[in-house]
């Protein structure tokens, strides 16, 4: 949503929130980065039974498209308790060098079959830069706000490209979603380019 870019873009504080946002979704977004967070934080922890909260995709910082600054905010918003409560550098740290050592030969060769999609190995300044967006409030604080902002803004969009006869359609996160799934509903008899004739 461009009203919502420049909204945020003319925020004091934006530059340095996405100089911290981008290092956490990248350190996210690793597998090896986050399984060693699990290994060397989580478990033997009191959230390691929301463990599991952290098996998914994080989706990495692009910020060439807004709407991956709002993929990027759900992702780490969802799950935000469990980050903030068992993250420790220091661990992640002390840990690397036993994780690394203590891969199987097939583990290792694993690795190196993904190497090519995703980087090998977070550097340190990446490493000390997710931390301070995991131990900043005013970091999280801006996150919630933007991300209000942004669900706020999709809201009214979707019920100004909506219709009161296809309620489900207008809940779609985004505007190809609802044009999608209007069509679905429709038919083959829906248009193209105005699925429903009541639609905004």
């Amino acid at each position: 949503n461009n009203l919502v870019e420049e909204v945020c873009r003319a925020m004091p504080s934006w530059k340095w929130f996405v100089g911290l946002l981008r290092p956490l979704s990248q350190f996210l977004h690793s597998l090896d980065a986050k399984t060693r967070f699990v290994e060397t934080c989580v478990l033997g922890s009191e959230q390691e039974q929301f463990a599991w909260f952290l098996d998914r995709p994080y989706q990495q910082l692009y910020l060439g498209r807004w709407g991956s600054i709002v993929g990027v905010l759900k992702d780490i918003l969802d799950t935000e308790v469990v980050l903030r409560k068992s993250w420790s550098k220091d661990k992640y740290l002390q840990g690397s060098s036993s994780h690394r050592d203590g891969r199987s030969h097939a583990g290792a060769a694993a690795d190196e079959a993904r190497a090519g999609a995703e980087a090998e190995e977070m550097d340190r300044d990446s490493i000390d830069k997710a931390d301070l967006a995991m131990v900043s409030s005013k970091f999280w604080a801006t996150a919630h706000m933007i991300y209000c902002i942004c669900c706020g803004t999709d809201t009214l969009a979707s019920w100004c490209e909506g219709c009161p006869c296809h309620e489900e359609a207008v809940n779609q996160p985004t505007r190809w979603m609802r044009e999608a799934k209007y069509r679905q509903m429709a038919g083959a008899a829906a248009s193209q380019h105005r699925p429903c004739p009541v639609k905004g």
